[in-house]
């Protein structure tokens, strides 16, 4: 098999599908074409092996025109697209979707965004020889509302690394001492309207109201304004420190410090956060979005939004303590390796199936 890889998200803003898609780019266990836009740094973590073919286009024009035609030149098989979107006009290849959110909830992006991706994910799912996604609960919506056979469409899992393990006592010492963190706070992750932030500043008034003292709350992210929507502001009278963007070393840092992470996203196709927080020791309250209770099982408190119910949530927490660590069983489900395994042995169905429909 000759395997292209759609390099686009090496430009692109740092989220959850690039961090999928650089740690499977890099664990894929074949021989591959990296074909990037122009002005998109080559990665230096690339298997041995990895050609690399750079364009002289960027951006969606460098997508939808010029990596098609590179990729016929190389003579592919198949091409890999995960960063979210793919050439309208070719067929045969492998489309990552981590969720339909642009289409079926479109109040949370920028009207841009949400315009192109959803023409995108439309016309270029079903002409896709496979498309891969991170739950049964998103492959049935994509089946439902893009007409995708089910037998088309294939679940892997994800990683957890480099979050699938405590941070380091002294990294933990120096984050706490840099930011000026208490022994005892919460944790967000995430800024855009999708993650539902707001929800905390209200679940912090009613822990007040009902007579405790909450301990603060910290929010770690930076949305992408030109794909967000504007989120709402906090609360004057509750105690939130919004950190903003954080890198790899201060957000494990965060989630190994933290006395519980909380994600009140109202809509996820996978869920990384909550996972990662507890692979790091952390417990996380987690609201009941369609895919929590597959991707989560019993290792999270899933909890519907409701004030009330995530202060006794969260109070128990804070009483109990730490949970037993829970990083061998959530490192032994959900491994890069596997996903990278997985999605190349997709890749060689649809290369399969390609090259029975030119013979």
């Amino acid at each position: 098999m000759r395997l292209g890889i759609n390099g686009r998200f090496y430009a692109a803003h740092a989220t959850g599908v690039q961090r999928y898609a650089r740690e499977v780019a890099r664990r894929l266990p074949v021989d591959a074409t990296l074909f990037l836009p122009a002005g998109a740094p080559v990665p230096p973590e690339l298997p041995a092996g990895t050609r690399v073919v750079s364009g002289r286009l960027s951006g969606h024009a460098w997508e939808q025109l010029e990596l098609p035609v590179q990729a016929r030149r190389d003579g592919c098989d198949t091409v890999l697209h995960m960063g979210g979107t793919a050439p309208i006009a070719t067929g045969g290849d492998v489309f990552v979707i981590h969720d339909l959110l642009p289409l079926t909830d479109p109040e949370w992006f920028s009207r841009r965004f949400r315009l192109w991706r959803n023409t995108v994910v439309r016309l270029a799912a079903p002409r896709a020889a496979r498309v891969v996604t991170g739950s049964a609960c998103v492959r049935d919506e994509i089946s439902r509302r893009l007409r995708v056979p089910v037998s088309r469409i294939v679940v892997t899992p994800q990683g957890l690394a480099p979050f699938d393990h405590p941070a380091a006592p002294e990294a933990v010492a120096r984050l706490r001492a840099r930011r000026g963190l208490p022994d005892v706070f919460l944790l967000a992750v995430g800024s855009d309207r999708r993650k539902n932030l707001p929800f905390l500043g209200r679940v912090l008034r009613r822990w007040r109201e009902r007579g405790g003292e909450p301990p603060p709350l910290v929010v770690a992210g930076d949305p992408v304004a030109r794909l967000f929507a504007p989120s709402e502001g906090w609360p004057p009278d509750v105690d939130v420190r919004v950190l903003g963007h954080v890198g790899d070393e201060e957000l494990h840092a965060l989630y190994t410090a933290a006395s519980a992470l909380c994600f009140p996203s109202r809509a996820e196709g996978f869920g990384r956060p909550p996972l990662e927080a507890l692979a790091c020791g952390t417990p996380a309250v987690v609201a009941d979005y369609p895919a929590a209770e597959e991707v989560m099982g019993d290792v999270a408190r899933i909890v519907r939004l409701d004030a009330d119910a995530w202060v006794d949530a969260l109070s128990s927490i804070l009483r109990e303590g730490r949970r037993p660590d829970l990083r061998g069983s959530l490192t032994a489900r959900h491994r890069w390796d596997v996903a990278a395994e997985m999605v190349a042995a997709t890749c060689e169905d649809a290369a399969a199936e390609r090259r029975r429909g030119g013979a």
